[in-house]
């Protein structure tokens, strides 16, 4: 099965996921535009093999590189790497479990939430703004139910997050719900 990407960069980056950020365009592996109709005007990658490098000086520049690299911690690099990006290492042992990915929380959702854990109600994020018209009276209904401490109303709630509005919703109604919990309402 043959990937083909739109950009050239993307297939080159793709290379470099497959083959390692070591990996050297013309040396390790070739882009180009495929053959292929079915992928006619897309970019392609192969990887080059040593004995298929025309130039002696080329395969020995490639040996050495092969020869220097330090497999455990080129594997150790790539794990970490893999967890950070939060994408499945093909290559691990099958039943080998991947890292759960590291949450990115900012420093005033992390003070709303220790406030929410106190038992502190949230405050209402500000739709004043336009683009938020169609979603206020969404907005002013968790409002409602999270001021009367309706914790079964809340939780029934429901929020289709399918913009930025939706999803600050979310975030209010969730944070209400873990202060009305906390507070024991």
């Amino acid at each position: 099965m043959t990937i083909s990407y739109s950009a050239k960069s993307a297939s080159i980056r793709a290379a470099k996921k497959a083959l390692g950020p070591e990996a050297v365009p013309g040396a390790d592996f070739v882009v180009k535009l495929s053959d292929d109709p079915q992928h006619r005007g897309r970019w392609v990658w192969k990887e080059c093999r040593p004995a298929a490098m025309a130039h002696p000086d080329e395969h020995k520049a490639y040996a050495e590189r092969v020869e220097g690299r330090d497999s455990a911690a080129l594997d150790k690099a790539r794990a970490e790497k893999l967890a950070s990006a939060n994408v499945e290492d093909r290559n691990a042992p099958a039943g080998a479990v991947a890292a759960p990915p590291k949450a990115r929380v900012s420093a005033k959702m992390t003070a709303a939430l220790e406030a929410a854990r106190r038992g502190e109600l949230p405050v209402a994020p500000d739709f004043s703004a336009e683009t938020h018209k169609r979603f206020r009276p969404r907005l002013a209904e968790a409002v409602k139910l999270a001021e009367a401490g309706d914790l079964v109303a809340l939780r029934a709630f429901h929020i289709n997050p399918i913009s930025t509005s939706p999803k600050a919703i979310m975030r209010y109604r969730d944070l209400a719900i873990i202060a009305l919990e906390a507070s024991g309402s």
